[in-house]
């Protein structure tokens, strides 16, 4: 198991910020010096990956299909609602 060298940060590095692994939540430096950033050490980085691969982890996506402008009927049923205030409005001049 490789482990990060230091929690300090580098010389001529003034502004390390230390965050909690993404994986195991352990405090870790998100620096350049840090290989595996943001997790803590290769394990960490591998795990997440393997959850991914095994499709544990996704990114919910909206479906087009769900747009209710995406329904010709609702978006004519409001073009003639628009319509009839139009010509309405019109009638009153």
């Amino acid at each position: 198991m490789t482990q990060q060298k230091s929690q300090q940060a580098p010389k001529g590095e003034t502004s390390a910020r230390q965050i909690p692994c993404a994986r195991c939540g352990k405090p870790t430096l998100f620096t350049s010096e840090n290989p595996y950033r943001p997790f803590c050490s290769e394990r960490c980085k591998l795990i997440d990956l393997g959850n991914w691969a095994d499709g544990r982890y996704n990114i919910p996506i909206n479906n087009p299909t769900d747009s209710p402008t995406d329904n010709p009927t609702e978006a004519n049923e409001s073009d003639d609602v628009d319509n009839q205030e139009q010509t309405s409005n019109q009638s009153e001049d």
